[in-house]
């Protein structure tokens, strides 16, 4: 080594070299574009002689992302996995085994039953660096999406993606895969995720679980979640953001451009000239006065088992609630928003926003005139401004005194208006009308187009008994059980 890199340590490469003789001036470009394009001190620390604690963090996150089955190890076939993807070649089996014969002999720890451990996996690059091949800890880095500073490059987490106003955002069956995928490898055997588990399956974000970071409260539990609920938690998410989705499927090693698993809807006007609806997910948006139930209607179709809180909090903030809701012939998945009676009239003037909306839930307390009003002047409001946009209305405390006056009232005002009869719920009622009466609302307008014609549908909420459920013309079956629970709307 020669005597000036012996001193200072931060001395990559010392070379001689002349350029009357042209000796080693070939070798002085190429160490140059070397020391540009794979930069070490970014990676190593010469004094100390170790990787530093940005790059052991980053390759400690590209090993858990290739750790498809949770293990905490690489095995055979999940390395070969990881040499395609960042060098576009496996290795054999007897490769293999000398790049472990390696890590075992040097670092013990570095191998466990046969597999690669996350220590191993740090031993062999900072290995390559001492060797001078820096180049390999470069690609492996880039391929994952870091730059230069170690951190994930923007146009990485966020590619582009044409959507137009009333166009919207979906999973689409590679998507869909990919997280059922990761829900099967971090549930394992339980078939089911709790709040330990979703945090080691988000280790590999920076931002940490999506769900309770958002702008907005999910109303759904992250407690015991199913395979459903958790795809039906990213089908929310991508219709609250789709950019969100993009960055979780970047963090969460999707593999290729996150952008294949998404898909871009039609128009809603081309879906209405063609009288055929192909969106999955559904978007309603609950307005209302306060105390009128929007809550307590978010609350009970997130689940239709769980019991509602007994007092009374006002809604400030967004709140977001998903449940789907598997028929005969598709599924479809509905999300419903709540913005707080602060905001609502914000929402309602904002035409960027309107246009995510696929049906406005008018909630209103049937006990109050107040409410009743309320409701009336927004349905005003939004077919003002809003003519196409579906409306329904649905009456809470069916069992208070004094109700039946004022429910016969919105009757008349929707026979009036030509909309719906609306829909009123006891607050021991599960919400099995509501539901009914939001799809039948949206799909009304394509019915006869081929996509999204209700008539004749069965609705499956589960296995149980039979509940039917006659709105209008269109008949919906349930098989679901009744909940039980206390409270309601």
């Amino acid at each position: 080594m020669h005597p000036i890199m012996n001193e200072y340590k931060e001395v990559e490469t010392c070379i001689e070299c002349s350029a009357k003789t042209g000796e080693n001036v070939v070798d002085l470009f190429n160490f140059a574009q070397t020391a540009v394009l794979f930069p070490t001190l970014v990676l190593f620390d010469p004094v100390a002689q170790k990787l530093k604690a940005e790059a052991v963090r980053a390759l400690q996150r590209i090993f858990k992302l290739c750790d498809k089955d949770k293990d905490d190890l690489l095995n055979d076939e999940e390395l070969n996995e990881f040499q395609n993807r960042c060098f576009g070649a496996p290795l054999q089996k007897d490769e293999l085994d000398r790049v472990k014969a390696v890590v075992e002999e040097s670092a013990p720890d570095g191998i466990k039953d046969g597999g690669l451990t996350v220590f191993g996996f740090l031993f062999l690059h900072h290995l390559f660096i001492q060797k001078g091949k820096m180049e390999t800890t470069w690609t492996v880095l880039r391929e994952f999406g870091y730059s230069d500073e170690l951190t994930l490059e923007q146009s990485f987490l966020c590619p582009p993606l044409n959507v137009e106003p009333d166009q919207t955002v979906e999973l689409n069956e590679q998507g869909i895969k990919f997280f059922t995928s990761l829900f099967q490898a971090v549930a394992k055997k339980k078939n089911v995720l709790d709040l330990t588990d979703l945090s080691k399956m988000f280790e590999t974000s920076p931002e940490g679980n999506p769900w309770t970071k958002a702008e907005y409260t999910v109303v759904n539990s992250l407690q015991n979640m199913d395979e459903e609920k958790f795809i039906n938690l990213w089908h929310m998410t991508t219709s609250q953001n789709y950019k969100t989705t993009l960055k979780y499927l970047a963090y969460l090693g999707f593999p290729g451009d996150q952008t294949d698993a998404v898909e871009i809807s039609r128009g809603k006007k081309q879906e209405m000239k063609r009288k055929r609806l192909n969106r999955k997910v559904l978007q309603v948006f609950a307005f209302g006065s306060p105390g009128a139930g929007k809550s307590a209607l978010l609350e009970r179709i997130a689940d239709f088992k769980s019991p509602l809180s007994e007092t009374y909090s006002p809604t400030t903030s967004k709140k977001v609630a998903v449940n789907s809701f598997s028929t005969d012939k598709e599924e479809k998945t509905l999300v419903l928003v709540e913005f707080g009676n602060a905001n609502e009239k914000s929402v309602l003037n904002t035409t960027e926003e309107m246009e995510t909306c696929d049906l406005a839930c008018l909630v209103f307390n049937v006990n109050d005139a107040n409410s009743v009003e309320y409701a009336q002047r927004t349905h005003k409001l939004i077919k003002q401004n809003h003519e196409s946009l579906p409306c329904v209305f649905i009456g809470t405390r069916k069992d208070s005194q004094g109700s039946a006056g004022k429910a016969s009232a919105m009757v008349d005002y929707c026979k009036a208006n030509e909309l719906p009869e609306p829909v009123i719920l006891s607050l021991l009622e599960s919400p099995e009308t509501a539901v009914v009466s939001m799809l039948n609302a949206v799909l009304a307008p394509y019915a006869g187009g081929g996509g999204g014609e209700s008539s004749g549908w069965a609705l499956k909420l589960g296995i149980g008994g039979v509940v039917v459920v006659g709105l209008g013309a269109a008949a919906w079956w349930f098989f679901g059980r009744k909940s039980k629970s206390g409270g309601g709307f």
